[in-house]
């Protein structure tokens, strides 16, 4: 009985968690400098970093103002790294 109530809280646990990195990475995905998007959670454990903006392909037909970026959510205390890419906007068209 008591293995089976201790899976059972060690299951609960990693639901929770993985529904909270579920929902920081969608966070992450609609978040940039451009959109005002509401902080819906309040947990501090995990950061997310704007990387770099990715390379301009070689074959571009005109100039956009929305491009590419990478994104890192980081969980430093339990070693966790998540990376992504995200739809940007840009200031000017490049």
């Amino acid at each position: 009985m008591g293995g089976s109530k201790q899976l059972s809280w060690r299951s609960e646990d990693s639901l929770q968690r993985a529904a909270k990195i579920r929902a920081i990475t969608n966070f992450a995905l609609l978040q940039n400098e451009y959109r005002d998007v509401e902080l819906i959670l309040e947990d501090e454990n995990y950061d997310i970093l704007g990387l770099e903006v990715l390379e301009v392909p070689e074959r571009k037909t005109q100039a956009s103002v929305f491009t590419l970026q990478a994104f890192e959510i980081a969980n430093e205390e339990r070693d966790e790294f998540i990376t992504g890419n995200r739809w940007i906007q840009l200031n000017l068209p490049q």
